[in-house]
């Protein structure tokens, strides 16, 4: 970890146990909803999304993470059911100023 903290010392941060932090560690558990919102305000940041990840891919984790559904998201953002099916799949064929309003959409609410 970059803070240099060993699995106890995350798991008396979060209130749970050394062998959840393992798992979440080697993949082996998800983490569950209720520790996301902390660990991402303990850490400053959301190591669940990466720079690597691409559009969709942050745009399906969003969802997931918030509990959104897509009817409500696409409202939200002011895009229609078929493009942001096709920004979750990568679809090149999405046009510029769809991908940026999500951009921006995600950037405000993550």
């Amino acid at each position: 970890m970059e803070r240099q903290l060993k699995q106890f010392d995350v798991a008396e941060i979060f209130h749970t146990h050394v062998s959840t932090i393992k798992s979440w560690e080697t993949g082996r558990r998800k983490i569950l909803p209720e520790f996301i919102d902390p660990i991402i305000n303990y850490l400053g940041y959301n190591p669940l999304i990466g720079e690597g990840k691409t559009l969709g891919e942050k745009v399906k984790l969003f969802r997931k993470e918030k509990n959104v559904k897509r009817d409500s998201l696409r409202k939200q953002v002011g895009i229609n059911w078929d493009t942001l099916c096709r920004i979750e799949a990568d679809n090149p064929r999405v046009e510029i100023r769809n991908r940026e309003k999500m951009e921006q959409y995600l950037a405000a609410n993550m």
